[in-house]
């Protein structure tokens, strides 16, 4: 599916394609449900949906996964970095998993796509 996949803490590192990570295989599962944040070219759009999401008080208890889709040409690639390094450090959260697509599914094939991956480990996921 050409993404990375990165964990809390860890510089990206490539998808397995063979066998690909599970998102939350590095967390054990909690009884709150996970949070899907989706992610493109927008840096100011993805720091206030964070903000809005810290606000919560069971943000500290619940594991967020942000995918973040691949820049659809050279006009978006930069906005799509700085989206990516402004939530590389992020905090706040019991744990933050990353899939950084290589390629630009578009919104839908995104959304499903994200979805379905943590729908695979788990049993419902908040969609932001």
């Amino acid at each position: 599916m050409g993404a990375s996949v990165v964990g809390s803490g860890h510089p990206p590192r490539p998808a397995d394609e063979e066998s690909p990570r599970k998102p939350g295989a590095a967390c054990s599962h909690r009884a709150i449900a996970p949070i899907a944040l989706f992610v493109y070219n927008r840096p100011w759009h993805a720091a206030r949906a964070i903000d809005a999401l810290m606000k919560n008080p069971l943000s500290r208890d619940s594991d967020l996964f942000i995918f973040s889709d691949g820049a659809r040409g050279s006009a978006d690639r930069e906005a799509v970095e700085q989206v990516r390094r402004r939530l590389r450090e992020l905090d706040g959260f019991r744990c933050v998993h990353w899939v950084y697509r290589d390629r630009n599914l578009g919104l839908a094939e995104s959304i499903i796509a994200g979805v379905s991956e943590v729908l695979a480990s788990r049993d419902r996921v908040i969609v932001v």
